[in-house]
């Protein structure tokens, strides 16, 4: 293990990791990293014990990683190991009974996008690089529970983007609204209800991008609970419950104006 073996500690918005700094060459895919930086977890707090994951990818902007190193993506693009400065999700959605209707979870492709993983065209919205490059975040407008317009992000929110989280989080107040809009005490609501809720729509680059309840709420052990959950501050957080609808393109052909795409997953 290269890279001087210094204890770094990163956090995430659900857990956090202390670790050894390491550097090796890795193949992503058909891909060959040398010399790509990585930490070796040692001491993972509570949330992370219990993951079903190896491993976690960081894909945010070089703001966001241990300092001194190089990402995975920051790798492909300064290497021109990809066609294109583009990469790409399909994460597949979960059935009625929370599982998987993929056995393969999802797809991410570097370099571009797969054509059979969407329908119709992309949207783009902007990535907000102001005061600085840090997350994939943008801005999003009014939600609509059903056919109601509320006053959430009426004035535009701040949204991040981030396939590191299962839930769509948001401040307490808005969530709370959402929440009771669609009957969800203490975040469980009941599953004989489930496929009447209404849908809830997000507006984005002027488009309306609507979830159904499926999308909205899981399932776990005869349980049914909203993924809406409160996170501090004012910005929202859009995970995986958002992002299984779509197909989403993280575009950084011109680095100085990276943009985000949505399309309907197919």
């Amino acid at each position: 293990m290269a890279n001087g073996g210094k204890v770094v500690n990163m956090a995430y918005s659900k857990g956090q990791l202390t670790g050894i700094l390491g550097r090796e060459n890795i193949m992503v895919g058909d891909i060959l990293l040398e010399g790509q930086d990585f930490i070796e977890g040692t001491i993972p707090d509570e949330n992370l014990k219990e993951v079903v994951f190896d491993g976690i990818m960081g894909l945010g902007f070089p703001r966001q990683a241990v300092e001194g190193t190089t990402t995975v993506w920051e790798n492909m693009v300064n290497k021109r190991l990809i066609p294109y400065n583009i990469f790409s999700f399909l994460l597949r959605s979960y059935n009625g009974d929370g599982n998987k209707e993929d056995p393969n979870g999802g797809y991410i492709v570097f370099g571009g996008w797969d054509p059979t993983h969407f329908k119709g065209q992309h949207i783009y919205v902007p990535v907000m690089t102001r005061p600085w490059k840090d997350f994939w975040k943008f801005k999003m407008s009014r939600i609509y529970v059903g056919r109601t317009k509320t006053e959430i992000c009426v004035e535009e929110c701040t949204a991040i983007l981030d396939t590191g989280n299962t839930d769509i989080l948001g401040p307490k107040k808005d969530i709370n609204e959402i929440n009771e809009a669609i009957g969800a005490r203490n975040g469980i609501v009941s599953c004989s209800k489930v496929e009447k809720l209404p849908t809830i729509a997000f507006t984005i680059g002027g488009n309306l991008l609507p979830l159904g309840s499926r999308d909205y709420i899981a399932k776990d052990g005869g349980i049914c609970f909203s993924r809406f959950a409160v996170i501090s501050g004012k910005r929202w957080v859009l995970g995986e419950a958002f992002m299984r609808p779509y197909h989403t393109v993280f575009d950084y052909q011109d680095a100085k104006n990276p943009r985000i795409g949505f399309a309907s997953a197919a």
